[in-house]
């Protein structure tokens, strides 16, 4: 049994999917982003949660879309769906190829810095990725840097009254675990912008 319905992996090649995986130089990285049933479930039940499996065709972009499989889901639904994320990972780029995902945009969230030019979107998504951590600094960002982030999508790239999904993640790099007063201050900054209590998150308008 999936946890999804198995007619959206309709024209997918899985000898091609195997053959990716096999060329993967890393174990972890094969476990972590080759179960392709885990992968489309949790794109599923995203999905579902956020009402795209019975409405209109939405125009959406996902921040940090990884292997692509959440856009796949998207797209697959009769949405218009793109995706954003760093360069340099192949493995994510030759999965992306094989779910049919070929225009992304490169870039890499960093805080204070402007976004790209994206155009404007009914729903902008970003879950569990780490964009938000400060590597050299061990920390998650602060609120002014988070601000900085949610005026950028809420001037430049969502359209009126668009939504904003996020999911953040539960472990980040090196075993940093938040403290509470960032998991504080991160909460009512989500209140103050708009924010529904849940996961994701979600920004209804985004304030």
């Amino acid at each position: 049994m999936t946890g999804f319905p198995t007619h959206l992996l309709d024209g997918l090649d899985n000898a091609a999917f195997e053959t990716i995986c096999r060329s993967a130089t890393s174990t972890r990285h094969k476990f972590k982003y080759g179960d392709v049933s885990v992968h489309m479930t949790r794109a599923w039940k995203l999905a579902k949660r956020l009402d795209l499996h019975k409405s209109e065709p939405l125009d959406i972009i996902d921040l940090g879309l990884g292997a692509g499989y959440f856009v796949y889901i998207c797209r697959r639904l009769g949405h218009r769906c793109e995706g954003l994320d760093r360069p340099g990972f192949d493995l994510w780029q030759r999965i992306r190829e094989w779910l049919g995902i070929t225009d992304i945009v490169e870039h890499t969230i960093e805080p204070n810095v402007p976004l790209p030019e994206l155009g404007r979107f009914d729903l902008v998504t970003s879950f569990a990725c780490p964009f938000n951590y400060a590597r050299d600094e061990n920390r998650l960002w602060t609120v002014a840097e988070w601000s900085f982030l949610l005026d950028q999508l809420r001037d430049r790239v969502l359209k009126t009254n668009g939504r904003l999904a996020l999911k953040l993640r539960q472990h980040y790099p090196g075993g940093y675990e938040p403290t509470e007063q960032e998991t504080n201050a991160f909460a009512e900054l989500c209140r103050n912008r708009g924010a529904s209590e849940g996961s994701p998150i979600v920004f209804e308008p985004l304030r």
